[in-house]
């Protein structure tokens, strides 16, 4: 018994305006009292629905979810609309051990199951439940715990794989999560999405080839991700699609710190320095993941040192990078203290309305995003791009704080009352 392992989520009470119903259609029922082989299928009960001549008659119903036989895998239910009168119940056999679990009613409208390393998943209704619920249910993906992480498609390990579950455990004051695509090539009707599986709320939804985007979903405190590659019609290819998503959960005081850092990047006149200055850790870590994945950024005018190179060669180099880091620092030099002769002139002007709204205002960030973070039309340029960001050489790290600070596309998790988890 030791080998089961179930994560259940928080329970949901109501859910917001933004909260989107589940596509039936891309789920196929499964029947009751039988056997649901499929990756991705429907659980539907409702006592209303049962024709009154067939109730007496009614000894209870049985779904027993198991694609293949002596194959231990993943099964991820989410359940919808539950109203139970009494107990539903749960059974889940992992190599011959069994674990058995009651849930009431009272538990909430919405919530979901994440069971690993199991061969069968059984539901079973009794004869005298008057109620009702949805279940929708996904088989084998796999389910990722760490506060950050990568996904690649198709993976060397296990390249059948097409759905990942996204469930950060360890950060009690879980804010934010953010997911970096990179070289995403999709055949003709394929499609990657990731959707919030507590709230139905679809944060990303691609359906063509993109090399670099970044997308932000604001949380209610739990969070479980749901990323699926999947085609729309059968006249997809099975194989050739490919992308990679980076995954980067934040906590409240990290959030804050951003925002701050957005807002120091947006209107640099609004908060004094020091606070601007603030290092923010987990945004440090993101830019240097991203960064890291974006792969060697080269300047075509500088050379670069090829396998084989002498070691003289090798010293002139290092001499004409180091002059070049020493122009580089007088330019900068150069260029602050021409910002802050603009700016003493700019706050001598009585009218605050005079200042010219053209010029670069001072920036209050770290050097090297001002370097390439001067207008607001650097920002639009990183952003309207639909290259990767080492296309930019020496500014790739301002276009990736541009991306996540400015034009990440972010959406928000309804407000929702958490019981249990």
């Amino acid at each position: 018994m030791n080998n089961i392992k179930i994560i259940v989520t928080g329970i949901l009470i109501a859910c917001g305006s933004v909260c989107l119903s589940m596509d039936s259609k891309l789920f196929e029922t499964c029947k009751p009292n039988t056997r649901c082989s499929q990756d991705r299928g429907l659980i539907r009960y409702d006592w209303s629905q049962m024709p009154a001549s067939k109730r007496h008659l009614f000894n209870g119903k049985s779904w027993i979810i198991r694609p293949s036989d002596n194959v231990r895998t993943t099964v991820t239910i989410a359940f919808r609309d539950f109203e139970i009168k009494k107990k539903l119940y749960i059974a889940i056999n992992s190599g011959g051990n069994m674990l058995w679990r009651k849930i009431s009613g009272s538990v909430g409208t919405s919530f979901e199951l994440i069971a690993t390393e199991v061969n069968s998943f059984t539901i079973y209704v009794q004869s005298d439940e008057r109620g009702s619920f949805n279940a929708y249910f996904y088989v084998g993906c796999k389910v990722l715990t760490k506060s950050s992480g990568e996904i690649l498609h198709p993976s060397p390990t296990s390249p059948a794989t097409t759905c990942w579950v996204v469930k950060p455990i360890g950060l009690q004051d879980l804010s934010r999560v953010y997911f970096a695509f990179r070289d995403v090539y999709l055949s003709e009707g394929s499609r990657v999405s990731v959707t919030d599986l507590h709230t139905n709320l679809r944060i990303a939804d691609i359906d063509q080839s993109i090399q670099y985007d970044i997308y932000g979903n604001d949380v209610t405190g739990q969070e479980t991700v749901l990323i699926e590659q999947f085609c729309e019609n059968s006249t997809c290819p099975m194989f050739g699609n490919m992308f990679s998503l980076s995954y980067y959960s934040l906590s409240n005081k990290d959030v804050a710190c951003i925002e701050t850092q957005r807002q120091c990047a947006l209107d640099p006149w609004m908060l004094p320095q020091p606070i601007c200055e603030q290092p923010c850790p987990q945004l440090d870590h993101i830019l240097e993941e991203e960064m890291m994945k974006e792969g060697p950024v080269f300047d075509p005018q500088e050379p670069v040192v090829k396998s084989g190179v002498l070691p003289t060669a090798v010293k002139i180099i290092e001499h004409v990078t180091r002059q070049a880091n020493q122009t580089q620092a007088t330019e900068e030099s150069i260029e602050s203290e021409k910002e802050e002769k603009e700016v003493v002139e700019e706050e001598s002007v009585p009218d605050k309305r005079l200042r010219p709204s053209p010029k670069p205002t001072k920036c209050q960030l770290k050097g090297k995003y001002c370097r390439c973070l001067r207008t607001v039309v650097d920002a639009k340029r990183y952003c309207f791009s639909k290259q990767k960001c080492k296309a930019f050489k020496s500014c790739a790290i301002g276009c990736i704080f541009a991306r996540i600070m400015v034009c990440a596309k972010m959406t928000s998790s309804a407000r929702v009352e958490l019981i249990g988890g």
